[in-house]
């Protein structure tokens, strides 16, 4: 496990030193070790270490650079933000599973589930901002996007599989 962290995070300098986001380093460890006969206890305790160390650093640190002085600037974008990304998950993983075949209602539950956005879209905006190519009114909607998105998902997951959840109860109620 220490070898897989030291690894991760060299490969993590090496990217970052020849140009590239850190993350892709990182996600080329991550690939080598996936490959490997240890694969699944890496991945348990990466995971320990992750949620207890990495995991809320991160988080703090994109919160606290959010500036909620730009909240109420950017609702506009962000609210077109929201609806272009729901409904393009909705959209663009439903038709995908269309084409593999789902029914309408089991594609539109994939779609559904598919629309959170978390870590990889913070770490793209917070390396875009840092670049200069997001400014801190589209990087607050892009984090109004996550937040959203986030918090909607087990609601309309609900609703997707209202049908499916009711006939469960019947079942349970009539045992």
């Amino acid at each position: 496990m220490t070898t897989a962290v030291i690894f991760c995070l060299g490969l993590a300098f090496v990217a970052e030193e020849m140009g590239v986001a850190a993350i892709i380093g990182a996600y080329f460890a991550g690939v080598v070790f996936a490959t490997t006969h240890h694969r699944n206890r890496v991945s348990h305790e990466i995971q320990k270490i992750a949620y207890i160390l990495f995991t809320p650093i991160f988080f703090m640190n994109i919160g606290l650079s959010v500036n909620l002085e730009n909240v109420g600037q950017s609702l506009g974008i962000s609210a077109v933000l929201i609806f272009v990304a729901i409904a393009g998950k909705i959209i663009g993983s439903g038709l995908g599973a269309k084409l593999s075949k789902f029914s309408n209602r089991e594609s539109l539950q994939v779609g559904v589930g598919m629309i959170p956005r978390a870590e990889v879209t913070l770490i793209i905006a917070n390396l875009g901002r840092g670049m200069g190519f997001v400014n801190n009114d589209i990087f607050t909607s892009i984090i109004l996007v996550v937040l959203t998105t986030t918090v909607v998902t087990p609601p309309l997951l609900k609703l997707a599989f209202k049908s499916e959840l009711d006939k469960e109860i019947k079942t349970i109620n009539e045992c």
